[in-house]
């Protein structure tokens, strides 16, 4: 099954249970709609943590070394919201960065995401033939798509009823990727 498959983190990062936080928020555009909109409504079911110019939380300092890769690595989920929702529009925010601290991404953006995780699936050689199908096993995907929820409430439902074996699926298949 897809969950066996990628049921194992890379070596280094911390793993659910060692980290602390549950989401993660890193922005210095304040102004972007509607992801302003739907982080305010979010932030009311789920305990989010915000970096940057448009939270009160600062990564480093002038004594200390921490990265945002550091400070990304103590939470379960990057609310990876782009600034812009344009159709094909994609930034390190659902990438890298991601990546990088073995995070599962949360995305609010380009409303053609759902192709890059067919796409992407597809070009591993792991695609899920039905659209529907995909849909209902979201442990197949590497990041959890916004646009797949009604609503903020319904999105935060989701994600802290998530399991330790469903969230190591979802960090271990962007990883292979």
């Amino acid at each position: 099954s897809v969950d066996d498959e990628f049921a194992q983190l890379p070596s280094g990062l911390p793993g659910y249970d060692d980290r602390p936080g549950v989401a993660v928020f890193v922005s210095s555009h304040c102004g972007a709609q509607p992801r302003t909109h739907y982080l305010a409504k979010l932030e009311r079911y789920l305990d989010v943590d915000i970096y940057g110019k448009c939270g009160d939380k600062v990564i480093g300092g002038s004594e200390s070394n921490e990265t945002l890769v550091d400070v990304m690595s103590r939470y379960k989920f990057y609310l990876s919201f782009e600034n812009t929702l344009s159709p094909g529009y994609v930034t390190e925010k659902l990438l890298s960065l991601p990546l990088q601290a073995g995070i599962v991404p949360v995305y609010l953006g380009a409303p053609d995401a759902d192709y890059l995780s067919y796409r992407f699936w597809h070009r591993s050689g792991k695609s899920i033939a039905k659209d529907k199908q995909r849909k209902q096993n979201r442990a197949a995907q590497w990041f959890v798509n916004v646009a797949d929820f009604d609503t903020p409430h319904h999105l935060s439902k989701f994600l802290t009823k998530m399991k330790k074996h469903t969230w190591d699926s979802y960090v271990a298949a962007h990883q292979q990727h």
